[in-house]
């Protein structure tokens, strides 16, 4: 999913889109090109982790205000 939304990130970047990524962990070196921010997620299971990272989301997202969202999500296991 990261290698999918990293191809996205590039063309919107080459179409001369501002990218900003967001996300709760980052695997790998994070590339010079785009912003990455590592927001902060926290619980003992996956569905409060993921909670903490939507509240964290929402207060990013009151604070920066930006025009678009593009947002990934980890596919539901089958």
């Amino acid at each position: 999913m990261q290698r999918d939304m990293l191809a996205t990130a590039q063309l919107c970047q080459q179409r001369g889109h501002k990218v900003q990524i967001l996300c709760h962990t980052w695997s790998g070196e994070r590339p010079d090109n785009l912003d990455v921010t590592v927001l902060p997620s926290s619980g003992a299971s996956n569905h409060a982790r993921a909670r903490s990272f939507a509240t964290a989301f929402a207060s990013w997202r009151r604070d920066h205000r930006p025009k678009t969202c593009l947002l990934y999500t980890s596919p539901s296991p089958r």
